[in-house]
């Protein structure tokens, strides 16, 4: 066998196959993630760099990329649902939104003096404007990642984009709420989940409404990474 077949073998036989990464090879190799890189990379990647030298924790950090082309980053240990049916109750915790919320608010104000490169490109296709923040765009219950009842992060930031404080609060919450809206159950996220105690029509109301209050546009869906 060559040294080159034996350093892929050896390669692939210690990368772990991340939980619900359908969209983009999600893999483990120690503490570090490789996955799919897109055209919007560099920038998300500049960005996760301008979070780290601020300090934000809960954030992947931008490790550049493998000798496949594959970006790497961060790990961020804890519990995440994955393919998990039912929801673990975090999913559905007020504390765990008023955490989210918490989060989300540093993030923006970690972002405001943020200069993209100047070939920046954004999954949405827009550019940073003076006065804008940038938000993840997808803080959804199946990007966090917890320990216990305590929020420590999210990943897959590929959707962070540009925008305006009030349509990046707008975009998060509905990030984090759409998920629990079901076409079936208008509020869980699967048959098993419905016999859940917080899924009651008060709370779909509720959350239905908070949702229809965002402008066009401003909540991304996409699928697990």
């Amino acid at each position: 066998m060559s040294l080159l077949v034996e350093v892929w073998y050896a390669t692939a036989m210690s990368e772990e196959i991340l939980p619900g990464g359908n969209t983009d090879g999600a893999v483990r190799i120690g503490d570090v993630v490789h996955k799919r890189a897109s055209p919007w990379t560099p920038t998300v990647h500049a960005l996760l760099r301008h979070l780290e030298h601020a300090g934000m924790d809960g954030v992947p950090r931008a490790l550049g990329f493998d000798e496949q082309g594959r970006q790497m980053l961060t790990y961020l240990p804890g519990e995440v649902i994955g393919d998990s049916i039912p929801w673990p109750a975090w999913g559905y915790a007020d504390s765990t939104l008023v955490q989210v919320g918490q989060w989300m608010r540093r993030i923006h104000d970690a972002t405001a003096d943020f200069m993209p490169p100047k070939d920046e490109r954004w999954f949405t296709g827009r550019t940073m404007r003076l006065g804008w923040i940038v938000g993840h765009q997808d803080a959804a219950p199946y990007n966090a990642v917890m320990d216990g009842d305590r929020l420590v992060g999210f990943f897959d930031w590929d959707t962070a984009s540009p925008s305006s404080r009030d349509a990046g609060r707008q975009a998060s919450s509905a990030a984090w709420l759409m998920p629990a809206i079901g076409p079936r159950s208008r509020c869980c996220p699967s048959r098993a989940a419905l016999s859940s105690p917080r899924c009651t029509p008060r709370r779909c109301r509720a959350t239905s409404g908070r949702l229809s209050a965002g402008p066009r546009g401003a909540a991304s869906t996409r699928e697990r990474p």
